[in-house]
């Protein structure tokens, strides 16, 4: 198992089972660690952070502050990691590229590169769908559920904050962004969407 990973591993209660390793020459070195779902008995279900949901998780994110601008400090930390809960792992057929691995990467490098900032309900706009059979051409940013902050950050190289990312459709982040984002947390709540990278769920709007 890659070293990076063993406090997640320790509080997931299960090694990754898969490293999607950190681009070459990229500032900061971000790598994403895959933890498969794991038995839903009753000790695991009160001892392991979402024993049935596959998780992934950034590392490295956090060793470089986000460009949030010091307005907005007092608001959004500048150090976060990405995570994501799955119902299961999206592989590709052909190549076997882990899909949700791949875009959390891409996505925790996105700040560094356009000098912007993630918080939390805030929203990303992707260039193309998640895939060619999903909907999903945008991200959602939350607080993960089930899962225990300082926990999590512990996990990092400096985290103060650890992001849930759910990919969501262009007219939910329209709705987003004309009405606000807790409106379309409401409707996400009202429709019974769980906080979950699902690529492939119906669209609520």
């Amino acid at each position: 198992m890659n070293s990076q990973f063993s406090k997640y591993a320790a509080y997931f209660g299960r090694d990754a089972d898969f490293t999607l390793e950190a681009r070459a020459d990229a500032t900061p070195a971000i790598s994403v660690g895959r933890f498969p779902a794991v038995s839903k008995g009753l000790l695991c279900r009160f001892l392991t952070p979402v024993p049935d949901r596959a998780v992934y998780a950034t590392y490295g994110m956090s060793s470089k502050p986000m460009p949030v601008p010091a307005s907005e400090k007092h608001i959004y930390p500048s150090a976060i990691e990405l995570i994501a809960s799955c119902k299961d792992r999206y592989v590709g057929e052909r190549d076997g590229t882990d899909m949700v691995a791949t875009h959390l990467q891409a996505l925790a490098a996105l700040p560094f590169e356009m000098d912007i900032f993630f918080g939390p309900m805030h929203t990303a706009a992707l260039e193309e769908r998640l895939s060619r059979n999903s909907e999903m051409s945008a991200f959602f940013f939350a607080l993960p559920d089930g899962m225990k902050m300082s926990r999590l950050c512990s996990c990092t190289p400096a985290a103060q904050l650890v992001l849930s990312v759910m990919p969501i459709t262009t007219a939910e982040r329209s709705f987003a962004v004309a009405n606000g984002a807790e409106k379309l947390l409401e409707l996400f709540e009202q429709n019974r969407v769980p906080n979950l990278l699902d690529p492939f769920r119906p669209s609520v709007i």
